[in-house]
């Protein structure tokens, strides 16, 4: 697609038609590929502004960093070029960066800049192990996950020294019953051994007759009052 190179005119009227349309200037530069100052110049030109007669210093300063950062320089160059501070310089630098759309990279900044250091090492370590953001995402999961099972294993352990313990006073209990148990066995056959010995040494005759005379010869033999040493 063979492209349309506007004129400075068409260019103007198409500026004004956009402003007029309600576009900030922003927009305007991307379409019109036109840069924020002669979109200015048009902007204020309808409207019945005056031009600023003479720039600030300041101002002069802020463009000047502006078109360093936008040809290539560093920053200790802006800084020494322009006579600035280093607070200054960065924060020119980020006004730049916002300037052609890098918000998101600003943003960043302003959120890690306290932190920086750590999160620089981070990606080089990350880079070094042949790992990307998305796997320490990943590993990040992984780990909570982990942190999660380890509460759950001491739960567990916690749980299995409980049931030890019941199950040793468990087995406690039933050496008592085996020994109650045993003990009252002897005395079972310690009963039984003393009724035989009982029932061999008494007599039970089958006539009645021979049972009472039995009964009353005991009695002449051992009369009541007087027994056998």
């Amino acid at each position: 697609m063979k492209k349309v190179y506007l004129t400075r005119e068409e260019k103007e009227r198409k500026v004004i038609e956009l402003l007029q349309g309600g576009a900030n200037i922003r927009q305007i530069s991307r379409r019109v590929r036109m840069s924020f100052t002669d979109i200015g110049k048009i902007s204020r030109k309808i409207s019945g502004y005056p031009e600023p007669a003479d720039k600030p210093e300041e101002y002069n300063k802020h463009s000047q960093a502006l078109e360093m950062f936008r040809t290539g320089h560093s920053n200790l160059q802006v800084a020494i070029k322009l006579g600035l501070s280093d607070y200054e310089t960065i924060e020119k630098q980020n006004q730049f960066r916002r300037l052609i759309n890098m918000d998101t990279f600003c943003d960043f900044y302003d959120l890690m800049k306290d932190d920086l250091d750590s999160y620089l090492h981070l990606e080089y370590q990350l880079k070094n192990a042949n790992l990307t953001v998305r796997d320490a995402i990943e590993g990040l999961k992984y780990a909570r996950w982990l942190e999660s099972m380890k509460f759950e294993y001491g739960n567990l352990q916690n749980r299995l020294q409980q049931m030890r313990d019941e199950s040793f006073h468990v087995w406690q209990t039933l050496q008592a019953l085996k020994q109650e148990k045993l003990l009252i066995s002897n005395q079972s056959g310690s009963l039984k051994e003393m009724g035989e010995t009982y029932s061999n040494e008494t007599y039970f005759p089958e006539n009645p007759s021979e049972g009472i005379s039995f009964v009353a010869r005991r009695r002449r033999r051992y009369p009541r009052g007087i027994h056998s040493s």
